[in-house]
């Protein structure tokens, strides 16, 4: 009212390991490469991810190109502080895209409902989707039915060369690597 121009709000984001201290928004991996594939760098930017997927845009491809440290430490069922996890990929939108993990680890996942099912570091992974290249560390999982520390649910589709050293736990179809599988190629694979 007095002719004085209010000062725009700058929208400013404090990111540490892809996390936002100022309004805990995640860094978006929407820095496509050539080949049109999301690099992930940070913990932040995984959370990102699966987000993405998680909202329906199951067929992007995504890379790896550091480990990730989702939480300090080795996790397990009295790590109540830790950051919760949401699996990539759902029953009704299942990762049909490529997850190159580019032989580097996730470590650090946390998630303890022993009522969800499609638990993992992906949820589930359908038809013609591809994990590869990926090892799960450090991570405590414990869900109802189809967990496992990569893959919760396997439906045509293929992970080659990956690996989990964490813990998981359910009720039915779990497994190590991958929890509950429907024709697919499994290659390479260890727990």
């Amino acid at each position: 009212e007095d002719g004085r121009l209010e000062p725009l709000e700058i929208d400013t984001h404090d990111y540490v390991n892809g996390f936002c201290t100022v309004c805990g928004e995640y860094q978006s991996a929407t820095d496509e490469n050539e080949d049109g594939v999301y690099e992930i760098s940070n913990a932040g930017q995984l959370y990102w991810f699966a987000e993405y997927i998680n909202a329906g845009n199951t067929s992007v491809n995504a890379i790896l190109t550091a480990d990730i440290v989702v939480n300090e430490g080795v996790m397990s069922a009295e790590s109540t502080d830790a950051r919760v996890w949401t699996p990539i990929g759902h029953a009704d939108n299942k990762y049909i895209g490529t997850f190159d993990g580019n032989e580097h680890t996730v470590s650090g996942l946390y998630l303890n409902d022993s009522e969800r099912n499609y638990v993992g570091l992906f949820g589930s992974v359908g038809n013609n989707g591809v994990v590869k290249n990926t090892g799960v560390i450090n991570s405590y999982l414990n869900g109802c039915n189809g967990v496992g520390g990569v893959v919760g649910f396997s439906d045509h589709s293929t992970v080659t060369n990956c690996y989990n050293t964490g813990d998981v736990f359910g009720i039915s179809g779990v497994g190590g690597v991958i929890g509950d599988d429907y024709f697919s190629t499994i290659t390479n694979c260890y727990n």
